[in-house]
């Protein structure tokens, strides 16, 4: 093998493991917003909190089903489960109730959607596989719609 043989199979080797990488990021952020949504239309104190949440479940369940579609041409496996930092954002917002729960449900919205926007963004320029890319910014507006939501749901919620 050639060393131009070499540097190519070490780049596909790269792109292969950058696709990965943002269908589990992306995966595991839907699974988060899917659970913590799902706790957060039963347990919202206020309805505006509520609707927000039932309109994450399926916002974020169709884009879920969208990733998955696309994941499988490309043989990548998409998880079920949330990142541990994930884990540890839905254990603390299940331990709220009344106000504090929406209050912190809103805090974290806010947060992790613009962690959201920020990789989707970068996921729309840099990752290898033009559908992956095409997926990155077809979420994009949706994920800043989410995060101005959450943003004045935040503010409205900060007041109560």
């Amino acid at each position: 093998m050639t060393a131009a043989g070499c540097e190519d199979d070490a780049e596909n080797e790269l792109d292969r493991v950058s696709n990965t990488l943002f269908v589990q990021q992306a995966a595991s952020s839907d699974v988060f917003e899917i659970q913590v949504s799902t706790s957060a239309a039963n347990k919202a104190s206020t309805a505006e909190v509520r609707q927000y949440a039932q309109q994450m479940v399926s916002d974020h369940t169709q884009a879920r089903i969208e990733l998955k579609s696309i994941a499988a041409q490309k043989n990548i496996t998409v998880p079920d489960s949330m990142a541990p930092e994930k884990q540890a954002l839905r254990d603390r917002l299940s331990s709220r109730n009344g106000v504090a729960f929406d209050k912190e449900y809103m805090d974290i919205q806010v947060q992790v959607h613009e962690e959201n926007v920020t990789m989707f963004e970068s996921a729309a320029e840099q990752v290898p596989d033009a559908d992956l890319r095409a997926y990155a910014r077809s979420q994009l507006p949706i994920l800043r719609m989410h995060l101005n939501q959450a943003r004045q749901l935040k503010a409205a919620t900060d007041q109560l």
